[in-house]
């Protein structure tokens, strides 16, 4: 990120005519290979650039006051990454903060990571074609069910429901929803919608621009293959998610409203308007997207439907293969079934996961199961063929080259 940074402030200045820029850049630019990777070192290194920074600011009288002011927010963005080298816990919050003069690689890195505030607008984590984007608690839970709808639930009726949520002891969360319950189904939908937001920001208020866009093109991103009842069932599944409202509180206290998730902008009643469709997602999400608490998934994956769905995209979401009791898996599912009912249907699952046409990320390639014999539980352990330690990358290329598509054509 560091180098980045450097390489950022070179890139605002190198176009510049004054020589005592170039002149400091270039000296600067030089230091990077040696500037240490890992903690109080590093962190060291860091400050004394941005002092250097600071110094030569204070000896060159021929700087603009806007000259000044880009390289004191480089320096500020330096002393920033020190902090965070020599303390990672000093970059607690979830969406990162960046000015509107921060260089576009140095977003990019930062977006691989975490949500972004530039300027006042904030941004999801970057993903790739094909990928989107859900926060941990949106796929460790039963937000959306295995099965259609949780247990002794009649659709449409509004009510509260405190959901469970698989999260460690230290940074423990609940999601309550309150409004129409979801179903597996509106988890490939409401994905789907996420990627609109792939490169523009999220939306501030309801007087923020919205996405305009048709129930065949959030078809074709969510993989629905298309039917008689598609743009019925697409309809429902947005009414569902724009009816609903999340409350998710975090461990270190803090409550997360998200109310609702997809606002939906009625069109003009008209034939020609019958398979158009306009929504906002509101950046209130966006504080679900901090460092390590969200996942690219391929969308093959979050449109699996059932238990298969269910598991694969919970499976999708760890770098590392976890034991699970049996039934703590039940009830994250937002199913009701008794541990062998649920076992039998579990196992079959697991099968369909085994198949060579599930994709590499929630592809299972090993199950371990045992019981543990003072109380009986049961336990599994499964893995797929990503579980290798890291956030599933996006593809640099596509995405750079659908940018400068997209940039052309506007």
């Amino acid at each position: 990120m560091e180098v980045t940074l450097l390489r950022y402030t070179c890139h605002v200045f190198i176009q510049s005519t004054s020589h005592f820029i170039v002149s400091l850049i270039t000296t600067m630019t030089k230091q990077t290979s040696r500037v240490p990777h890992k903690g109080a070192e590093k962190s060291r290194e860091l400050l004394k650039g941005a002092s250097a920074i600071r110094r030569a600011v204070k000896k060159a009288p021929d700087l603009t006051e806007y000259e000044r002011y880009l390289l004191s927010q480089a320096a500020n963005n330096l002393e920033k990454e020190a902090a965070y080298a020599d303390s990672p816990a000093t970059r607690a919050e979830p969406v990162l903060q960046l000015d509107i003069y921060t260089h576009e690689d140095v977003v990019r890195d930062a977006r691989k990571l975490q949500a972004v505030r530039l300027g006042d607008e904030t941004y999801l984590p970057i993903f790739s074609e094909g990928q989107s984007v859900l926060p941990h608690c949106f796929v460790r839970s039963g937000l959306f069910p295995a099965g259609e709808s949780p247990k002794g639930i009649t659709n449409g009726e509004p009510s509260v429901l405190k959901i469970e949520v698989m999260s460690d002891e230290k940074n423990r969360t609940t999601v309550t929803l309150e409004g129409e319950h979801l179903q597996s189904y509106d988890r490939r939908i409401f994905a789907a919608c996420l990627t609109f937001y792939r490169d523009i920001p999220l939306a501030r208020s309801g007087e923020s621009e919205c996405v305009k866009s048709s129930y065949n093109k959030i078809g074709s991103r969510a993989l629905v293959t298309r039917g008689s009842s598609t743009h019925l069932a697409i309809q429902a599944s947005l009414q569902r998610l724009a009816n609903t409202k999340l409350t998710v509180g975090l461990g270190n206290g803090k409550r997360i409203s998200i109310d609702p998730l997809i606002e939906l902008i009625p069109e003009e009643a008209s034939e020609s308007n019958r398979s158009k469709i306009r929504f906002r997602i509101h950046e209130s999400i966006a504080q679900l997207y901090g460092r390590d608490s969200w996942w690219r998934h391929p969308m093959q994956v979050l449109a699996m439907q059932g238990l298969a769905g269910w598991l694969g995209s919970f499976y999708s979401s760890h770098s590392k293969p976890k034991g699970l009791p049996v039934e703590t898996l039940n009830r994250l599912s937002g199913l009701s079934y008794s541990e062998k009912v649920f076992r039998q249907l579990l196992d079959a699952a697991l099968v369909k996961l085994k198949s060579t046409k599930t994709h590499s990320q929630a592809l299972v390639t090993d199950i371990e199961s045992w019981v543990i014999k003072n109380n009986n539980t049961q336990m599994i352990r499964v893995k797929t063929a990503k579980m290798d330690g890291s956030n599933p990358e996006f593809d640099d290329v596509s995405t750079n080259e659908r940018l400068e598509s997209s940039q052309n054509a506007g």
